[in-house]
């Protein structure tokens, strides 16, 4: 509908609230949002400008979620990842081998997999 209307942004990702990233029942705050902002800026210079991306948090585990297409766009750059997102505050960062998944966490609530 937005290209259809020629609205400038028609091309980029969805970009749902920030509280998609993090499991059902997790408490937010302000610093858990800003860090997986933070942390998602971050990663997206490595990525073209459509492309997407989640940063699913798991308490202090950083789950990346892109395109399997995209996988070596990150693994090129793993070290300064791995560096920068342990800075912003994470333990541990992980790549998503099933790659991008719109709305991940709903699976348990639909009866699938634990994720």
């Amino acid at each position: 509908m937005a290209a259809l209307l020629k609205v400038a942004v028609a091309e980029r990702p969805a970009a749902p609230c920030l509280a998609t990233r993090f499991d059902y029942g997790t408490p937010l705050t302000a610093e858990k949002l800003q860090q997986t902002a933070a942390g998602e800026n971050f990663l997206r210079k490595f990525l073209p400008e459509n492309a997407d991306l989640r940063l699913r948090v798991h308490g202090t585990l950083a789950r990346i979620e892109v395109n399997k297409c995209f996988f070596s766009c990150l693994s090129a750059h793993s070290e300064e990842i791995t560096a920068t997102l342990k800075q912003i505050g994470f333990d541990r960062i992980t790549l998503d081998l099933e790659g991008f998944a719109s709305g991940s966490f709903d699976s348990k609530m639909k009866g699938g997999k634990d994720v």
